[in-house]
């Protein structure tokens, strides 16, 4: 039998896998990954394969699926506080600080997907050292920040601002989360779509006493 010429072999090789990735890409990927499919659903050999590399190529950045679903987070959290906190650091009124905090919330909140999935997902599970990790990180300092301003906007203090203020996140999280529930129902959501119009309404719901239109 003669031997196949170079004309007979496969004009297409199969596609090579990059020889190498990024750190920040992996998680990139990866954030992406767990938001949308969970932690348990995604295997280190599924994050590899959608970063078109080997195995040894994500241990390389990585212990194991613990070490970088942490990373995950902590990149996905530090994202989303950076924003808060620079609305609450400036030196405006208190009024302009928690409207501008709220507002940047909403936008977070709603515009963040990936975010917002994976802190359903924290919430839904026992509480563990790395959602402490991540409270105390990522969500003290602008809590801190935000009990004084409410306090001196709403005229209230010690446990009173510290339950409004949280209150805060609550509602902008709950309104944008139960949505469907909402549609479902009836209600028209074009409100919470926005986040100017539901930073207003959280504001107006909870804090009564101030004109935000006006703030």
């Amino acid at each position: 039998m003669a031997s196949r010429s170079a004309s007979d072999a496969p004009s297409k090789k199969p596609r090579a896998r990059r020889a190498a990735v990024s750190e920040e890409l992996i998680i990139e990927i990866a954030v992406r990954l767990f938001s949308e499919r969970g932690y348990p659903a995604i295997s280190i050999r599924d994050i590899a394969a959608a970063c078109e590399v080997n195995i040894p190529s994500i241990y390389h950045y990585f212990k194991d699926k613990d070490d970088l679903y942490d990373r995950c987070c902590e990149h996905s959290w530090t994202r989303a506080s950076r924003p808060l906190h620079e609305a609450l650091a400036g030196p405006e009124k208190a009024a302009e600080r928690v409207k501008r905090f709220v507002l940047a919330l909403c936008e977070v909140l709603l515009r963040d997907e990936q975010f917002r999935r994976l802190l359903e997902r924290e919430l839904l599970l026992p509480r563990s050292k790395r959602f402490e990790h991540l409270t105390k990180h990522h969500f003290m300092a602008e809590y801190k920040l935000l009990i004084p301003a409410v306090g001196e906007v709403a005229g209230i203090a010690g446990a009173a601002a510290r339950a409004r203020a949280m209150s805060l996140y609550a509602l902008c999280f709950g309104l944008i989360v139960l949505r469907p529930i909402s549609e479902i129902g009836g209600a028209k959501t074009a409100a919470l779509e926005s986040p100017v119009k539901l930073a207003e309404l959280v504001l107006n719901s909870l804090l009564p006493g101030e004109d935000w239109k006006k703030v």
